[in-house]
């Protein structure tokens, strides 16, 4: 391979990684953005809600990721998964978390002061958090994948 095929090679990549974002773009509305905040949101609430109905809720909250999932590969033929190396690996752990946090506190107001409503409360900062985290996730991938390859 000489320096001619390498670059040309090179640019090839560049291209289907700007097709790729093209997809991805257009299969990611805002309600997909909603959806996954839901998740997080309902995650969050789980901490206070009682036995059994928090364990009804949680099976509710994966039956609800497997339809994301088959919701993106029906709509772009690919899961795009947040942990990946990049940009977005913070974002990720902001998400993560922030969430964790907020589950954490609304369980121990349940556990400790009975107060079944802080968890649900918690949900709300935790549905903005990860609806803003999972745009942002969304801009900051496509922008590295418009990037392209730098060819000397």
């Amino acid at each position: 391979m000489n320096r001619d095929d390498a670059q040309g090679a090179l640019q090839d990549i560049d291209s289907s990684r700007r097709r790729l974002a093209d997809t991805v773009a257009q299969g990611y509305p805002p309600v997909r953005h909603a959806a996954f905040a839901a998740i997080m949101a309902g995650l969050v609430a789980c901490g206070s809600v009682p036995l059994p109905w928090n364990l009804l809720m949680e099976a509710f909250l994966l039956l609800s990721m497997f339809m994301i999932y088959r919701w993106d590969l029906r709509r772009n033929g690919m899961f795009i998964n947040g942990w990946r190396q990049g940009s977005t690996r913070r974002l990720t752990w902001i998400c993560l978390v922030v969430t964790l946090a907020l589950y954490l506190l609304g369980a121990w107001e349940m556990q400790v002061y009975h107060r079944p409503w802080a968890g649900l409360l918690g949900a709300v900062p935790a549905f903005i958090m990860a609806y803003g985290t999972s745009a942002l996730w969304m801009r900051v991938y496509l922008r590295e994948l418009r990037a392209g390859t730098s060819v000397a």
